[in-house]
């Protein structure tokens, strides 16, 4: 029962981020010139079956679900609850250390993932 939970919650979380980041574009001169930067797919996906995807495309992120055919970047994570422990930590160490431990795998263009965290920071703070 707690893979589901964390599955659902994993996914609100994801779906709780756009509303998020659209509130930090209206408050943040740098979030808004970081959103008309190169486009790209950022792939989340977990092996338990949790599967979604940033897409910023014309000034535009967006999240969709499914899987992508040509994500830029992928973070690939263990379970559900390892992604959701980490995306919520204010210490990024945890990443590092989820690396470490091999609950997560990324792969790709690596600029990709520096966006996304400062972004996410932005809207954190906003």
């Amino acid at each position: 029962m707690s893979l589901f939970f964390d599955s659902l919650k994993l996914r609100l979380l994801l779906l709780a981020s756009i509303p998020l980041l659209r509130r930090a574009e209206r408050r943040s001169a740098r979030l808004r010139e970081l959103l008309h930067e190169e486009s790209f797919v950022l792939q989340i996906r977990t092996a338990d079956g949790v599967v979604g995807y940033y897409q910023l495309r014309g000034g535009v992120l967006s999240l969709h679900r499914g899987e992508h055919r040509r994500p830029d970047f992928v973070q690939h994570w263990q379970t559900a609850g390892d992604a959701l422990r980490v995306m919520l930590s204010r210490d990024e160490t945890d990443m590092l250390r989820a690396i470490e431990a091999g609950q997560c795998r990324l792969q790709g263009r690596f600029a990709v993932a520096l966006w996304f965290n400062e972004a996410m920071k932005i809207a954190r703070a906003a």
